[in-house]
């Protein structure tokens, strides 16, 4: 595959995974936060958030790793680009919304150092 070819393929991947992450924001967040569900499954399962979505995650890693032994027991199958489309854009969007959770994490923990600091 040449780079152009290469990058264009990248680009569509892309603008895929954000559409998705787009329509399915109404389904999965609240008014306030973007990465709520994470949070309450957390809460509900007494788990960090990252703990969540890892666990979430996961069917879509399994399902990846499938289909790559798949591929290698039958050198002739290739998936379908539905099938491509969506599990290599799940787990593009679950590494997104693990930064997502992070950079979270960090804001949060930066807010404390600063309320701690400003109670000095």
């Amino acid at each position: 595959m040449n780079s152009e070819t290469f990058n264009k393929l990248v680009l569509s991947r892309i603008t895929d995974c954000g559409n998705v992450l787009g329509t399915k924001n109404e389904e999965y967040s609240s008014d306030t936060d973007r990465l709520h569900n994470f949070k309450k499954a957390g809460r509900m399962k007494c788990q960090d958030p990252i703990q969540a979505l890892d666990g979430m995650w996961l069917k879509h890693r399994v399902s990846i790793d499938d289909m790559i032994e798949k591929m290698i027991a039958d050198p002739l199958y290739v998936p379908s680009p539905h099938f491509i489309k969506e599990k290599i854009g799940d787990n593009i969007n679950y590494s997104l919304l693990l930064c997502g959770l992070i950079e979270d994490r960090r804001e949060e923990l930066e807010n404390r150092k600063f309320l701690s600091k400003s109670k000095k």
